[in-house]
């Protein structure tokens, strides 16, 4: 199976690819992070110096290297972390919130479903899905 995990630079995102890498190891791992404040390379040393996952780099909401990235790689299933987070961010700086959060998850969706395949599994913040309560 081949995964792609979005924000796999970040605190929830490198957990869970370590988490995938010890539950899967027979999985073929895409890490992908554009390494703003929240994505931490250091995070993915290990697998990345193993060669266990392979790193991409990229802005999700850049659509011609998104799409570049799906024509080249079939995956199977497609793990949405990458989000712009934090209420202050939100407000402060809410176009990059809507670029990440809204546009970038829109243009995901859009590869998922031209490449006519693969599941897509969407985790985010309560600032892109509001409080529970």
């Amino acid at each position: 199976m081949k995964v792609l995990v979005t924000g796999a630079a970040g605190f929830i995102g490198s957990n869970l690819v370590h988490l995938l890498l010890e539950k899967r190891p027979e999985w073929e791992l895409h890490a992908l992070d554009l390494l703003t404040y929240a994505g931490n390379l250091a995070n993915l040393e290990r697998p990345l110096r193993d060669g266990t996952v392979q790193f991409h780099k990229l802005d999700i909401s850049a659509a011609n290297d998104l799409q570049g990235l799906f024509a080249a790689h079939q995956f199977d299933l497609i793990l949405h972390l990458a989000a712009e987070t934090h209420v202050d961010r939100s407000i402060f700086k809410a176009v990059d919130f809507v670029r990440t959060n809204v546009l970038g998850t829109q243009l995901l969706v859009n590869a998922v479903l031209a490449q006519k395949r693969g599941r897509f599994v969407h985790i985010s913040t309560d600032e892109v899905y509001g409080s529970l309560g």
